[in-house]
């Protein structure tokens, strides 16, 4: 699971089940440990890099959801290397040796 989707799911549930009190504390709380992290948008290199692994998984048979795909493409691009729980990003590593993978066990 990468940042992005850790991070929906915190704020998702904080939205949906809400606090005991039904104040917005725990909201506010993620949006401050949160405030310190650099988002790092979505370009048309991006676009264009997702494109080519789409199509690169495709003519291997392999399929992965597109977030994902958009995730790793972020990542090859900045250079950066992605940490996730999410084996599926093992699929990208098939097609594409420049994104840099570390799945953890935990």
């Amino acid at each position: 699971m990468s940042f992005i989707e850790i991070s929906w799911n915190i704020f998702w549930d904080s939205k949906v089940y809400g606090s005991k009190d039904g104040s917005d504390e725990d909201l506010n709380v993620l949006l401050d440990l949160f405030s310190d992290v650099e988002v790092i948008p979505f370009t048309i290199g991006d676009a264009k890099i997702a494109s080519t692994v789409w199509a690169k998984l495709k003519a291997e048979g392999l399929t992965i959801n597109d977030a994902d795909i958009m995730i790793s493409a972020v990542c090859i691009r900045c250079g950066e290397r992605l940490m996730t729980l999410d084996r599926d990003f093992e699929k990208v590593k098939v097609v594409c040796n420049d994104l840099q993978l570390e799945i953890s066990n935990i």
